[in-house]
């Protein structure tokens, strides 16, 4: 099985030009299918995560075909010869070989049947070659490669004068071991045409055609010229015209004539010029197409009309008769015109003659040529860009212009995964595999990985062409019919397009390196045809900027993330910026013997997600950050981080992605005999890239027993739509006196997403449970120095969008003051894993033949592939706005069939019919341990 075939299809076509033709009707025997999911998710930590499957691969096998034209009816005279011109075309997709095979009834009529072969297509049995005997089985042929041969019948002179007689010829596969492997019989195994033939005494023209030159590119590098022979292979005359003043003088007059033939150009070849060559008994007169009757020329007794018909693309000659035994010839030159695909364009003439000279009325007979073909030659190109396009993504330039042959990105984080999307084009006349590479010496820092992804930025760029580097894939010729999931860009022909694809690099930056400036990484597209042909992009950064980090008071820093903040600019007073700040910005005063809390918000302002530990200090000389000194405080003072979320002591943040916030309480303990105020320093830092932030707060103390109550900072959670979750919050009296009749409220915003309710700890356990009793009435009590515990239990609405924040505000009410706090409710994700298996549906139904598998199996063209993604969610916590995103693999289409595609759970974005590209399937929630298995078949092409 030739998995290969691609490559060595460009090879055989130079060598053996005469009979190949590049159009395969069949996937390629031994090409291999390849598909790999991707999916992007929201991780608990709210970080935009992709993930990819694994990869499936099905193997198209071998099936033979053969296609065999024309029949074809003819006349010959008693003790003649007659010839039938054949085409014998391989049409499955692997190599074959063929017996040629012919019968007629017994007949004293026929004196011998032959078969000879016409390499060069002139539709007249090559000079010295030996006739092929009936059964006889024909060399290898490769997918599409066209024998032509002649079937030449000699006729007995005892024939008479209306006798009939069929020939029938059969072309036979015979289903060849090709590397070692058995060719699947499948499509049309064996054709026949059958030969008619009719003894007659009448006149009998022959016409054959051929061409001077049989390949060539496009355009032609000079004219070369068409032949058509025609001759009177009969016992009796053609008629000429008796009266040749009478055809002078209307020389367009059809009933003058009694031999015709008309030969319409194929598209892609033209004329050269208007003139034609007539030769008759060896003198050769040129006339001028369309010359009014100065195309009539009268030689011996023979007249001809020459003009231009099918609106210019073809030339029909009108001639007055030829006599037993003559023969004549007609040349035109032509040339094959700019811009036309890799093909074989086939030419044949149409001949019409009189059929009987005693009946000039009868219909006039017609026959067709020989088929002669005549090979473009594949030239291959590639150009590589930036796409050009404009502001809308359309309008795109497929020319190697300077001006965008490089992609820059002005500047990136360190650590951060920066994506240059590039432009592929196909400048070549025939489809094309172009490998992706990235040449060496990129100026990149030590430690950055390259990685190559299709246009989507998540589905990996894969090997189609097996020679294991990535590839675009096939991409049609410049002027051919652009797929689906490709795009389209202008050349500097007008008129003329280009077919591309996109390829997305992704450098990941290492997280060390924090500056730089002017990296470049050049990327190679070559083509896999003519590995000669390549061109070159190159990727710019522009910069590498340090990962930075900001600590605030009270609020979050203002940004994409946080858009309903107040916390903007130094001027906000929440500590924007780095610090330290010479003065403090958040005072917080207590009662010594108490704990002073300070709201803090870590804000991540890179572009990439990091992680940071949590220290403290009061000894930073003149607000110089070198003169920190960790955990240094005064005797009987304490420092203690704990999550806004849930009130856990931390010490460190794990992870928190780009432009996300992390709300942190610093519960600061201050002993009782503290007598005086204390500075105190709040430093987050980054292990892993080195971005720090420092603030500057402060510890105030008070003695007059005013302060009165104190409640915990508010906490972040996360929940899904209709679930709900709980916080623990607590109240402190700070006086030294009884206060009672404290109220608690609580409410939502924005209104109409949830509800609360409030609970004291009625068993003191610590925990919400069934006994804890719900807060309907103010607080009778709470002595000095006393807490009160308390549950706020918000509940989701169903129906929430994904991503949506609940604000509750809970107010703590006393004749001495208020308190209040603000709990953020937002909703979870987690990780999923993606598992993709295949399995047969030979006769496209919908339904797997077997047990999916993600092992490697055989499929022939018109079957269809089951692919099944399972997606588990194995995280902690449910996955929401989960994604998949599947392709259409090359070198097939989606197909609707039985119940699919399907999805156990979710929305598929409309796929039709025949659809080529990606698959996207929106999966909404996904519970921790549940899963979401998606259906889809597609049909390897035919």
């Amino acid at each position: 099985m030739n998995v290969f075939y691609r490559l060595i299809q460009k090879i055989i076509f130079i060598c053996i030009a005469l009979v190949s033709v590049h159009a395969i009707a069949l996937t390629e025997s031994g090409v291999v299918i390849k598909n790999q999911a991707g999916a992007t998710y929201i991780d608990s930590a709210d970080i935009q995560r992709s993930t990819t499957s694994n990869m499936v691969e099905t193997i198209v096998q071998s099936v033979s075909g053969v296609s065999l034209i024309d029949s074809q009816s003819k006349r010959v005279a008693p003790d003649g010869v007659v010839t039938f011109n054949h085409l014998l075309t391989n049409v499955g997709n692997d190599t074959d070989t063929f017996k040629l095979s012919y019968a007629f009834a017994s007949s004293a009529i026929i004196e011998s049947v032959l078969i000879y072969p016409d390499v060069d297509n002139d539709g007249v049995k090559d000079a010295g070659s030996s006739p092929i005997a009936s059964d006889t089985v024909l060399q290898a042929m490769a997918p599409d490669e066209v024998y032509s041969f002649i079937l030449e019948v000699d006729m007995s002179n005892s024939a008479s004068d209306g006798d009939v007689v069929t020939v029938d010829i059969t072309a036979e596969s015979q289903n060849n071991v090709v590397d070692g492997i058995t060719v699947v019989s499948g499509g049309s195994s064996t054709a026949t045409n059958q030969d008619t033939i009719t003894v007659s005494l009448l006149p009998i023209i022959n016409a054959t055609k051929n061409m001077s030159e049989d390949l060539g590119a496009s355009p032609s590098a000079s004219p070369f010229t068409v032949s058509l022979v025609y001759e009177n292979v009969g016992v009796s005359d053609m008629p000429v015209a008796s009266d040749i003043a009478a055809v002078q003088a209307n020389p367009t007059l059809s009933s003058h004539y009694n031999i015709i033939l008309e030969d319409v150009l194929p598209a892609g070849m033209s004329f050269a010029d208007d003139k034609v060559r007539w030769t008759i008994d060896g003198t050769e007169i040129e006339f001028v197409v369309n010359d009014g009757t100065s195309n009539l020329s009268v030689h011996g007794s023979y007249a001809g009309f020459f003009e231009y018909t099918n609106g210019g693309q073809g030339i029909k000659a009108q001639i007055i008769g030829l006599v037993s035994a003559k023969k004549a010839k007609i040349d035109f030159d032509v040339v094959i015109d700019s811009n036309v695909l890799a093909q074989t364009l086939f030419n044949q003439a149409t001949l019409e003659y009189m059929s009987d000279p005693a009946s000039p009325s009868d219909p006039m007979l017609e026959e067709q040529t020989n088929k002669v073909p005549y090979d473009v030659i594949a030239q291959y190109s590639v150009v590589a860009n930036n796409g050009g396009c404009d502001g809308s993504g359309g309008n795109c330039n497929a020319e190697d212009d300077s001006a965008i042959d490089t992609v820059r990105v002005d500047s990136a984080s360190q650590g951060e995964r920066v994506s240059f999307t590039n432009f592929i084009w196909n400048h070549g006349n025939d489809e094309d595999i172009f490998n992706i590479t990235i040449e060496a010496g990129n100026t990149f820092p030590a430690g950055t990985t390259f990685f190559l992804y299709k246009s989507d930025g998540v589905t990996p760029l894969l090997d189609t062409d097996n020679d294991d580097k990535p590839d675009t894939g096939p991409i049609p010729g410049k002027n051919d019919t652009c797929k689906s999931y490709q795009v389209e860009g202008s050349t500097a022909e007008t008129g003329i397009k280009a077919c591309g694809v996109k390829v997305v690099l992704v450098a990941t930056l290492p997280a060390s390196v924090t500056s730089g400036s002017d990296f470049q990484v050049v990327k190679k597209a070559t083509s896999s045809s003519d590995t000669s042909k390549f061109n070159v992009v190159t990727d710019e950064l522009g910069s590498i900027v340090g990962n930075t980090v900001d600590i605030t008071n009270d609020e979050p820093l203002k940004n994409s993330e946080n858009p309903s903040s107040s916390c903007e600019d130094t001027s906000s007073n929440c500590g924007v910026g780095q610090g330290p700040e010479a003065s403090p910005v958040r005072t917080v005063s207590v009662i010594p013997g108490n704990v002073a809390k300070f709201d803090l918000y870590v804000t991540n302002t890179s572009n990439v997600a990091d992680s940071y530990t949590l220290s403290f200090s009061d000894a930073v000389t003149g607000a110089d950050p070198n003169t920190f000194v960790a955990s240094s405080l005064p005797t009987g003072w304490g420092v203690t981080f704990k999550d806004g979320a849930d009130g856990s002591v931390i010490t460190s943040i794990p992870v928190l992605g780009p432009q996300k916030s992390k709300h942190v309480i610093a519960e600061v303990s201050v002993p009782e005999d503290a007598t005086s105020p204390l500075s105190i320093f709040f430093k987050v830092i980054s292990p892993t890239s080195g971005a720090t932030d420092m603030k500057h707060d402060r510890v105030g103390l008070t003695f007059d027993g005013s302060s009165c109550l104190s409640i915990d900072t508010g906490t972040e959670g996360r929940m899904f739509s209709g679930g709900h979750i709980t916080y623990k919050h607590r109240i402190t009296n700070l006086s030294y006196e009884e206060k009672t009749d404290i109220s608690l409220t609580a409410s939502n915003a924005p209104s109409g997403l949830a509800s609360v309710m409030l609970f004291e700890d009625t068993n003191s356990n610590g925990e919400l449970d069934e006994n804890d009793v719900q807060i309907v009435a103010p607080i009778a009590s709470l002595a000095a120095q006393a807490d009160y515990i308390f549950f706020s239990r918000v509940q989701l609405n169903s129906g929430i969008a994904e991503g949506l924040k609940v604000s509750t505000t809970i107010e703590a009410q006393a004749a001495c003051g208020n308190a209040s706090l603000v709990d953020l409710t937002y909703v979870t994700d987690t990780i999923m894993n993606i598992i993709k298996e295949q399995a047969l549906d030979s006769n496209c139904d919908g339904t797997e033949e077997g047990t999916f598998t993600l092992n490697t199996f055989d499929v022939q063209p018109n079957e269809c592939i089951i692919y099944r993604l399972t997606s588990t969610n194995i995280g902690i916590k449910d996955a929401h706005n989960v994604r998949f995103k599947d392709e259409v693999p090359l070198y097939t289409k989606h197909r609707i069939i039985g119940s699919l595609p399907s999805i156990s759970n979710g929305t598929p974005i409309t796929i039709s019919e025949g659809h080529q590209g990606d698959i996207i399937i929106d999966a909404n929630s996904v519970a921790t341990g549940e899963s979401v298995v998606l259906l889809f078949a597609v049909q390897v092409d035919d």
